[in-house]
């Protein structure tokens, strides 16, 4: 079984989320940012209409290949499997092309190759971006890393009070009631 893309049901979240933004908390503006599959062109006017900006630009992966190769660090005694994802990437604004990039990530595991195959320890790294974009939304977004204290204690209080300040953030924004007379979200508005 195949995963979705990224964009599989955006535009309902992106005009549920305008529609909360707009006409729900009262906001003047939003702007929508994205890349690759967000730039959802059938949308564009409707939400030009409603006076929403937007920047997207769309990178295209063209081609992938990965491949395994013995490595040995030069401070480690032995050798560990090195796993390196080569991606080919389009690089375009409208239907002009402006650029093709080669990027390459590299992996290092001591993980068998029986246990977890070379495409296997790409797609298990991949999961930890969800954990590296909650570490950068703690240091630019609340600024939990930027503490103004130097004792142990203060400096875990901090980063626990960030923490939960954060996440209070985040399920409140996701539990708000409707003021009343606002507009009522459905799935027919997108």
């Amino acid at each position: 079984m195949e995963d979705p893309a990224s964009d599989d049901g955006a535009v309902a979240w992106i005009d549920r989320s305008i529609g909360w933004a707009l006409d729900g908390a009262g906001f003047e503006r939003v702007r929508l940012r994205g890349d690759t599959d967000f730039s959802l062109t059938a949308h564009f006017d409707a939400w030009s209409v409603r006076g929403v900006e937007f920047v997207f630009r769309n990178l295209t992966l063209e081609q992938e290949h990965v491949a395994e190769l013995e490595y040995r660090p030069r401070k480690a005694r032995r050798s560990y499997r090195l796993v390196v994802l080569r991606k080919k990437i389009k690089v375009t604004e409208g239907q002009l092309l402006l650029d093709e990039e080669i990027r390459y990530f590299f992996y290092v595991t001591n993980v068998a190759p029986e246990r977890l195959g070379t495409a296997a320890v790409v797609r298990k790294n991949h999961g930890r971006c969800d954990q590296e974009n909650l570490i950068e939304q703690f240091k630019n977004g609340v600024r939990a890393t930027r503490i103004p204290v130097a004792e142990l204690h203060a400096n875990w209080a901090y980063l626990v009070i960030g923490a939960l300040a954060w996440n209070t953030k985040a399920w409140t924004g996701l539990v708000l009631p409707e003021r009343p007379g606002a507009r009522a979200w459905s799935s027919a508005a997108s």
